[in-house]
């Protein structure tokens, strides 16, 4: 089995930071020592922009997690706004609009996978990444839908840390889905979470452990064996073990409320929630 987790955070108090120079949607200005961007990640994730939504291409395992993905971000919204952190409500005891009303950033939104279902949601989301391919393809996508023009989503081509420098409005719940394992700098990227989260509010990150297992599942399984993403997706020696996660995201005022594991089933193609945060988490 391949597995996966996120971990819901709550911001326990705000923190400010010195403002950064504003970055332009060119892979050259992403290279600056303060940055989370990789030139080499950009140029990556750039070049697969036209099939992010292709849901039998390279990036098709991102499609069959999704719901349980929206699953868990739904509980655990839920859970936090019924302030009961002990158990996470069941989905049949959410409504079908659970983030309605709520204001939710998607850091490293891609074409907008995950930033789309969000907006379903009854959220107002800004996704947002420092690939302009596939921004351009995020605004594309949901350019002809009727449900998704209704002012309540949002791309933009930046960087969280300088999204900081715009003043904005902190957002309720702040997504970074397999992002962190990608970016130049991860504490930049966790701190940048804190910032844009407003006190109380609810962030979902996920990433995978630094573990021999992780090796096996996610590099020789999935992407030499399997092929279910393409040879060179990810690179094992920035997988991030729990510890210095937690450590992290500690420092930025960040509370870890709930984690869970996620199992890939090759035979129906299905991902479920479960405890083993040995890979993902």
């Amino acid at each position: 089995m391949m597995r996966a987790a996120c971990r819901a955070l709550s911001r326990t108090q705000p923190k400010y930071s010195k403002c950064l120079r504003p970055i332009l949607p060119s892979s050259r200005s992403f290279t600056r020592w303060h940055s989370t961007v990789s030139s080499d990640e950009i140029n990556k994730f750039g070049g697969m922009a036209s099939r992010w939504w292709d849901v039998d291409g390279d990036l098709k395992p991102l499609h069959q997690m999704n719901p349980t993905r929206l699953n868990f971000i739904k509980q655990g919204v839920s859970s936090m706004q019924s302030s009961s952190t002990d158990t996470i409500p069941s989905p049949e005891t959410i409504t079908r609009r659970p983030l309605q009303g709520l204001r939710v950033l998607d850091i490293g939104c891609g074409g907008g996978i995950l930033t789309e279902p969000l907006a379903r949601l009854g959220a107002h989301v800004v996704g947002i990444d420092a690939a302009s391919a596939s921004i351009a393809v995020a605004q594309a996508h949901c350019a002809g839908d009727p449900d998704l023009n209704q002012g309540n989503l949002q791309y933009l081509c930046t960087t969280a840390e300088d999204l900081i420098q715009e003043n904005i409005k902190p957002f309720d719940v702040v997504c970074s889905l397999e992002v962190v394992e990608h970016v130049s700098n991860p504490k930049l990227l966790i701190q940048s979470v804190s910032q844009l989260l407003r006190p109380g509010g609810s962030a979902f990150m996920s990433t995978m452990n630094r573990t021999h297992l992780s090796y096996v599942y996610a590099i020789l399984f999935a992407e030499h064996l399997l092929r279910l993403t393409p040879v060179g997706t990810h690179d094992w020696a920035k997988f991030i073990s729990p510890q210095e996660m937690a450590r992290m995201m500690e420092d930025e005022g960040l509370k870890v409320h709930c984690t869970s594991g996620m199992a890939y089933n090759p035979f129906t193609g299905r991902w479920s929630l479960q405890r083993d945060t040995s890979v993902n988490y």
